[in-house]
C-alpha cells in the first residue's frame, strides 16, 4: 500500500491505457500551475527575452493541479525474488527516515554516512575490506516530496547472502548501543562538507540543488543551517538518530538470486 513502492509492468500499462486518460493527465499534471523553469549558464539579453517570450505562450491547465498521493502504511519485512541459476545475490534494504526539513536531519545524515555512505564507512570496512564478500555496499537517502527512506544496496556470491545480512545487523546494533568516537564524527563531518561544497561546483549542479530544494520546499537558508547543525553535533547526537532509525524492526528487506 505505499504510494512509491509498486511498479506497472509493461503488459499492465498497455492493457490498461486509455487516450483520454493521457489527455487527462497531460491536462492535470503537465499543463497544471506546478511546471518551473530553469536555467543555467551564461545567457545574453536576447537569449533570455526569447526564452520568456516563448514560455510566457505555455497554456495553463486548472489552477490547482492533481493532489499528490500520499503514502499508505509502510509494512517492515523481508521479499524474495527467486532466480534459478544464478551466482549472485542483491540484496536491498529500505526503511522510513526523516525528511531533509525536520530537525534531526544533520544528524541522520551524519549517522548514515558513518554507516555506510561513504568509503570509510563502517559496512564498507566489515563487509567489503575485512570478510571480502562483496565490491561495494552503500547507503543513502531516497527522498521524495511526500515521503523519505534510507536505503541500503549492494551485491554478494548467493552463498554468503545470509552472511553479509548478519554482518549489516551487527554494524546497525553497534550504532545503536556503543557511542562513536570524536574522530569517527569529525571524519564524517568533514566528508559530508566537502560533498556539499562539490554539489555547488558550477552552474549546473547548482541548478540541480536548487531544483531539488523547490521539489522538497525548502527554503534557501535550508543549506546554511544544515551547515550549522553539521558543525554543532555530538557523538551521542548519532548514536540518538541510529537508535531511531537503525532498529531491525522497521526494515524491509529484499533480495534476488
Amino acid at each position: 500500500g505505499h504510494a512509491y513502492g509498486w511498479l506497472l509492468t509493461e503488459e499492465q500499462l498497455a492493457s490498461g491505457f486509455k487516450r483520454a486518460a493521457l489527455k487527462d493527465s497531460y491536462q492535470q499534471e503537465l499543463l497544471a500551475l506546478r511546471p518551473s523553469f530553469y536555467f543555467s549558464g551564461g545567457f545574453s539579453p536576447d537569449t533570455l527575452k526569447s526564452l520568456h517570450a516563448s514560455l510566457a505562450e505555455w497554456p495553463l491547465g486548472q489552477k490547482e493541479p492533481k493532489p499528490l498521493v500520499r503514502p499508505g502504511i509502510y509494512k517492515p519485512g523481508q521479499h524474495h525474488v527467486a532466480m534459478e541459476n544464478k551466482s549472485q545475490a542483491a540484496l536491498r534494504v529500505y526503511s522510513p527516515a526523516p525528511a531533509p526539513s525536520e530537525s534531526n536531519y544533520a544528524a541522520v545524515h551524519a549517522m548514515l554516512t558513518l554507516f555506510g555512505g561513504f568509503f570509510g564507512s563502517r559496512l564498507m570496512k566489515n563487509i567489503r575490506e575485512e570478510k571480502g564478500l562483496t565490491y561495494g555496499i552503500g547507503t543513502g537517502f531516497a527522498h521524495r516530496r511526500v515521503a523519505s527512506a534510507w536505503t541500503l544496496a549492494t551485491e554478494v556470491n548467493r552463498n554468503t547472502l545470509e552472511e553479509a545480512l548478519l554482518e549489516v545487523q551487527k554494524e546497525a546494533r553497534k550504532m545503536m548501543e556503543w557511542s562513536i568516537s570524536e574522530e569517527e564524527l569529525q571524519l564524517v563531518k568533514n566528508y559530508i562538507a566537502g560533498q556539499r561544497a562539490r554539489a555547488f561546483d558550477g552552474p549546473f549542479l547548482q541548478m540541480d540543488q536548487w531544483i531539488w530544494r523547490n521539489t522538497m520546499e525548502l527554503d534557501a537558508t535550508w543549506i546554511v543551517k544544515q551547515q550549522g547543525d553539521l558543525k554543532e553535533l555530538r557523538p551521542e547526537d548519532v548514536q540518538k538518530a541510529a537508535q531511531k532509525y537503525l532498529p531491525e524492526d522497521q526494515w524491509l528487506v529484499a533480495w534476488a538470486g
